[in-house]
């Protein structure tokens, strides 16, 4: 496997792993809103989560169209 694909590969894994680190603390801060009662900060910490998890679907998309091209290119050339 060349150099290329090596990092079309790492790219999105570490993004991967970059948004689930976001995930990991915002839930952590959503669950000290709700233990505190603070509907608002619930609220604002929910749309933040809606928006990592809309990122962790483009992330995964990207990988599965890079991983599709790779099979595309390795049938080509036989």
């Amino acid at each position: 496997m060349d150099d290329t694909v090596q990092a079309a590969r790492a790219a999105p894994r570490q993004r991967f792993q970059a948004l689930a680190t976001q995930f990991r603390q915002n839930h952590a801060a959503w669950q000290e809103a709700a233990r505190v009662g603070n509907l608002p900060r619930q609220s604002a910490l929910i749309a933040r989560e809606r928006d990592i998890l809309t990122e962790v679907c483009e992330v995964i998309t990207a990988f599965q169209a890079t991983i599709a091209q790779h099979h595309r290119e390795r049938e080509a050339a036989g």
